[in-house]
């Protein structure tokens, strides 16, 4: 047998990698010889059952009852303390060792079954008395959820409370609460939650918009939309999240924008706003893998709302379309996101090549003034 250091192609350092233990090698007996040589092969033969980690998953790896074959976990069962099961020499080692890693990663994302929306669905839609927020809240309560409606005006809330089909799991709630103040947000959170026993599904919808020229917005008004859109999706996806952590089971769907992608002339702050939720949306959604809760950002286009229906007059040249989007269609999708546990949602589709602006910017420039006119792109270098 040719010794492993004077094999073609290997040096001292491929010999170390070889030679360090993996947690799957089987444990061996007092003086057992090792399958590789060296120092590192004597300590190892020395090792005992229990020893650092044997028969144990480091702290990253979620429990799961796919994580190994059946056979394979009945295999590798201690029979009076030590373990039979027969080592893997060589490629084949790192190439199984591999699988299984892919085979837990895939785990870890699929912890716990996507939220099916029925009547034991409890949800609380944010802006729930006008446009989008209204239509989520009318398709969530179509299919028997009991829903939280959160919103400034309690007189809209109630109304639209008396239109939703009852739920089994029992009445909606009205949560009247200013999106932009953190204690009123967490107090309407926790009083739907306390009544409903728990929350499955916050949709983080409240948003409002200003348009103009940067130079000619009130500073007071920018300042609202922060507080709105920003601060307003902070508040209510923290204050839900409680809850679903606890339960290890939820979803939050971020309504974002096609603004979110790529920001239009005489709207720069709504559009940074909704960069700020895109961007929220999605580094949220990897810190929660594992957890049991789902994310999806949700990416309107032109949809007809009174989001614009103080200032219509003030709309850009590029904004002036009559080819707007019914909200319904955007909660039909919000509805299907949840279920498959969409990572996004584009409504319409082709809102989604705004997101070639991270890599074409030009081409999204060049492609925006021939469908919308120079005024949604003024500079084309």
């Amino acid at each position: 047998m040719v010794p492993r250091a004077d094999r073609p192609g290997q040096d001292r350092g491929e010999e170390k990698r070889r030679g360090e233990r993996c947690r799957h090698a089987r444990p061996r007996a007092a003086g057992e010889v090792g399958e590789y040589e060296g120092e590192q092969g004597r300590r190892d033969s020395q090792r005992r059952p229990g020893d650092e980690n044997d028969g144990q998953k480091p702290p990253f790896e979620p429990e799961c009852a796919q994580d190994r074959p059946a056979e394979e976990a009945a295999a590798d069962q201690p029979e009076g303390g030590v373990n039979r099961r027969a080592p893997i020499q060589g490629g084949s080692h790192r190439r199984r060792f591999a699988s299984r890693a892919k085979s837990r990663l895939r785990c870890a994302s699929a912890y716990h079954p996507p939220v099916r929306i029925d009547s034991s669905t409890r949800a609380i839609v944010t802006g729930a008395s006008r446009g989008i927020g209204r239509a989520t809240a009318k398709a969530l309560a179509a299919r028997g959820a009991r829903v939280g409606l959160l919103a400034r005006g309690r007189e809209g809330l109630e109304a639209l409370a008396a239109e939703l089909p009852p739920s089994a799991a029992g009445d909606h709630v009205v949560l009247p609460a200013d999106i932009g103040r953190r204690r009123e947000v967490e107090r309407a959170v926790e009083r739907f939650t306390k009544r409903a026993g728990g929350l499955d599904l916050l949709v983080a919808n409240a948003g409002i918009a200003h348009y103009g020229r940067f130079i000619d917005v009130d500073l007071v008004r920018a300042e609202e939309m922060v507080r709105v859109n920003v601060l307003g999706t902070l508040h209510s996806v923290r204050a839900g999240l409680d809850p679903m952590l606890a339960a290890r089971r939820g979803h939050i769907v971020v309504i974002s924008s096609g603004a979110g992608f790529r920001a239009f002339p005489h709207a720069a702050v709504y559009g940074g706003t909704k960069a700020f939720d895109r961007g929220f949306a999605e580094a949220l959604r990897h810190e929660l893998a594992g957890s049991g809760v789902g994310v999806t950002t949700v990416f309107p286009g032109e949809i007809e709302t009174d989001l614009h229906a103080h200032e219509r007059d003030l709309l850009p040249d590029w904004r002036k379309n009559e080819a707007e989007l019914a909200p319904e269609a955007v909660a039909e999708r919000i509805v299907a996101a949840v279920e498959a546990d969409s990572r996004r949602v584009n409504v319409p589709r082709i809102v989604g090549l705004l997101g070639l602006d991270g890599v074409a910017p030009r081409f999204v420039d060049l492609l925006l003034a021939r469908i919308r006119g120079r005024g949604a792109a003024a500079r084309l270098d």
